[in-house]
């Protein structure tokens, strides 16, 4: 705090508003700003709730004035809580939530702060629907700056982020900028997967969005552990014929009940389950995209088969947040082409992890080709891990387990998602979230724009 000078005048000058490290409040809000109860001892120096763009362009003011640098967060929603960094300026969007639909050309507004479940709804009255996160709390600003891998997103412009035909953001100066693919280039660039690499504040972006489909159908697939390498198998063998819109993902949950109840596996028994979502227009399209795996996974040693639920947008935010039932969390992945070993691997340790809520996951992406930006990972395959637990004194255990997995997997990483990397473990892994040639690009421009570092950047916890 010490050099702090004009504080009176900053509070003052705000819309929305400022907590000091010696307010009576500051704790509370410090620990409120992240959804995760493994709240590191991180202090900034001041938190400020902005209320409009003018707050942001006054932070970014007040933060020159001082010397101070800027972490920006929207949504909390950080398995590693990255944004909550010492001697600095929290700058929190959640409360910058407007959104403005452009029926004709098919494009939304929305400013940093709103959220999956607030954007689908709103675009659902008009018929419209846009790749957002698999969790109705997660904000766009963060999904977006990370690449966002999202709903139908293989679909809908390989990652959400390719949908963003416009932004505007606050620059190091203090200077709004609207940027596109024809204007302030570098920044449009940045902005489509650049994260915490980037040199400015979002205030909001333009979206493009596709129209709503009017059947969405799920089957699931259940399986005992021991046939993951077979059905992995299949889905490696038949990938080429799985279209985008059939959006194919695996996990490692325990038995559901229901399952247990008829006797057919053993309680807290750990299953292997596919579940293809298809998005299309009809119920016969949607049973042409089940077809392939379908037909595959039918003759296969199947437990248990559900068939062509109905399923909304609403249904993968409910499922995330029924999924959330502790309060401590920590999160890694890869990108990878070799899904035989990793998917052997990952079967190994899942059995020995200390939390029966932990859930591995593994998402057929495809080979696909992305538009110039900085988001350039790479892989057929996304694998992540979710842990999740209660109590502080367990920390420790789940963080190690969560270690130990992923760095048997790393020889096998083609790249890594930022949005769900294990920052706090493995932080070196940062650049290898891109490719060589955009990581050097996303660093020299940070160095051109921002060279006083008034926005953090990445940070190595």
């Amino acid at each position: 705090m010490v050099g702090l000078s004009g504080r009176a005048e900053f509070r003052q000058q705000l819309h929305g508003e400022v907590v000091f490290h010696d307010d009576e409040s500051y704790e509370y809000r410090r620990c409120g700003a992240s959804w995760n109860g493994r709240n590191p001892r991180r202090y900034p120096d001041v938190l400020v709730f902005a209320d409009c763009a003018d707050d942001v362009i006054a932070t970014v003011q007040y933060a020159r004035k001082n010397g101070k640098h800027i972490s920006c967060k929207t949504g909390g929603h950080s398995h590693s809580v990255c944004f909550l960094q010492a001697n600095c300026i929290l700058l929190d969007f959640s409360r910058l939530n407007a959104l403005h639909v452009n029926i004709k050309h098919k494009t939304v507004y929305v400013e940093a702060g709103v959220t999956s479940r607030q954007l689908d709804e709103t675009l659902a009255t008009y018929a419209l629907a846009f790749p957002t996160g698999h969790d109705g709390a997660v904000t766009m600003a963060g999904f977006l700056l990370g690449g966002g891998l999202g709903i139908n997103c293989a679909a809908w412009g390989g990652m959400s982020t390719f949908n963003i035909e416009a932004v505007d953001v606050i620059l190091p100066s203090g200077e709004r900028c609207h940027a596109s693919l024809s204007q302030c280039t570098d920044v449009y660039w940045a902005v489509r997967g650049g994260a915490s690499g980037v040199f400015f504040a979002v205030i909001g972006f333009y979206l493009r969005c596709y129209d709503r489909p009017a059947c969405i159908t799920t089957n699931n697939y259940f399986f005992r552990l021991s046939e993951l390498p077979a059905i992995v198998r299949i889905v490696s063998d038949i990938s080429d014929s799985i279209e985008p819109s059939l959006q194919v993902m695996l996990s490692m949950p325990i038995a559901p009940k229901a399952l247990q109840s008829k006797g057919a596996v053993e309680e807290s028994e750990r299953l292997a389950v596919i579940s293809a979502v298809a998005f299309s227009g009809s119920k016969e399209e949607a049973r042409r995209l089940h077809a392939p795996l379908e037909r595959h996974l039918t003759r296969s040693n199947a437990l248990h088969i559900e068939k062509e639920l109905a399923t909304t947008f609403d249904d993968f935010y409910t499922q995330s947040e029924k999924m959330a039932v502790c309060a401590r969390w920590c999160a890694d992945n890869i990108l990878t082409d070799e899904i035989i070993p990793v998917s052997e691997l990952l079967a190994k340790h899942v059995l020995l992890s200390p939390s029966l809520k932990s859930l591995p996951l593994i998402i057929w992406q495809g080979n696909r080709s992305w538009p110039d930006a900085a988001y350039s990972g790479r892989g057929s395959y996304f694998v992540s891990t979710y842990v999740q637990w209660d109590g502080d004194e367990n920390d420790k255990e789940h963080s190690d387990w969560l270690y130990q997995c992923y760095s048997e997997l790393e020889p096998f990483a083609r790249g890594h998602y930022i949005n769900e990397l294990d920052r706090e473990r493995r932080p070196e892994n940062i650049p290898s979230c891109y490719s060589v040639a955009h990581w050097e690009k996303l660093c020299l421009l940070k160095e051109q724009y921002d060279p006083d570092r008034v926005f953090l950047g990445f940070q190595l916890i």
